[in-house]
């Protein structure tokens, strides 16, 4: 009998042990406005040196301190404007679109014909209303299926090239 018992209370110890090696769940990342909580589900004895740091902003909120997507790519921030009906042409509505975002549009005398004689075009109507999408995906709306978007990220500028 005494055998049975402590094979149990053996069994018992050897299970519970392997279940305090097992793979944690990841934390979650919840993006609250430009805030992202990070949940941790990790149990409080395990001494590992946690990928992103977090800081506590609140009694139970801890956030990660790693730059937001939009913060690395400016580019890829989501914007929702009404270009002003003062600005006619297409190379103006760029320059609008581009107005905070830390780029600018190259120098047209750097950039071919077929770009020139886009950027004079009159703005079409329904590009003046841009809801929610990012500025490379407005930007590339601007110019047309004819244009490719490209980017100069040391100098940050802009540039189309047709396709």
């Amino acid at each position: 009998m005494e055998k049975q018992i402590a094979l149990v209370t053996l069994a018992l110890v050897i299970s519970g042990c392997s279940s305090l090696e097992t793979k944690q769940p990841e934390p979650q990342e919840i993006i609250i406005g430009k805030a992202v909580e990070i949940i941790d589900n990790s149990p409080v004895y395990r001494h590992e040196i946690p990928q992103t740091k977090l800081t506590n902003t609140d009694r139970y909120t801890r956030v990660s301190q790693k730059p937001l997507p939009e913060q690395i790519d400016l580019l890829s921030v989501n914007i929702s404007t009404t270009i002003p009906r003062s600005l006619k042409t297409v190379k103006e509505a760029v320059e609008f679109l581009l107005m905070r975002s830390g780029y600018t549009l190259l120098d047209l005398s750097e950039q071919s014909s077929p770009t020139n004689i886009m950027m004079s075009n009159t703005l079409p109507e329904s590009h003046r209303q841009i809801q929610t999408m990012s500025l490379r995906r407005a930007l590339s709306m601007l110019a047309g299926s004819a244009f490719e978007l490209r980017e100069n990220n040391v100098y940050r500028t802009i540039m189309y090239i047709k396709k």
